[in-house]
């Protein structure tokens, strides 16, 4: 055999073995393909699932809370009415005014037309008790989803999901350069 016949030889298992490395990689990306799908559906289920009464009535808190503390924050924020053409903030009334009662400390506490963040701010407890009523009154046991995982649960496994999907990923950008490599390698 010659010289040239060895190397034919070897340049055809050179590229032999390059398409074998190819179809292996191939089989992986379509296994990460998979398992990507698979851990998109994870991701979704945990996120998109409805939640049950008891998680409904915590986030139902915390709105009214967080309307509340609004409120609080705003009227705080105010100054008092202008007395004598000079607007104060609460701060800097003089003892005087308030004892005497010229400067009026509720003021844009309570307006004449109450605003829902004033009621959430005042009586917090008492709305989140009548809408539970109203919701149980709704939908007594019918809510349902009681099945599924807590809130808390969820966000821990919607977090694995997310870091086992990120994961997967980066495998697969990893598995599909070295298919681009090896099939510029062949076609060169």
């Amino acid at each position: 055999m010659t010289n040239n016949a060895h190397k034919a030889d070897g340049y055809e298992a050179t590229i032999a073995a390059v398409k074998e490395q190819r179809d292996i990689l191939s089989k992986l990306k379509v296994e990460l393909d998979s398992k990507i799908s698979a851990a998109m559906s994870r991701v979704n289920g945990t996120l998109y699932g409805p939640i049950s009464l008891t998680d409904y009535a915590a986030y139902l808190r915390r709105a009214i809370d967080q309307r509340g503390e609004g409120f609080a924050s705003r009227w705080s924020l105010r100054e008092t009415p202008a007395t004598h053409g000079q607007a104060r903030p609460h701060s800097q009334i003089e003892w005087q005014k308030i004892d005497s009662g010229s400067v009026d400390v509720l003021a844009g506490a309570l307006g004449a037309a109450v605003s829902g963040a004033e009621l959430c701010f005042y009586f917090p407890e008492a709305i989140h008790a009548r809408l539970l009523e109203a919701l149980h009154a709704r939908y007594g046991e019918d809510w349902g989803n009681s099945d599924n995982p807590p809130a808390e649960a969820r966000r821990q496994l919607a977090n694995e999901a997310d870091r086992d999907l990120k994961a997967l990923q980066a495998q697969l950008a990893d598995v599909e350069a070295k298919i681009l490599s090896l099939n510029r390698a062949i076609s060169d």
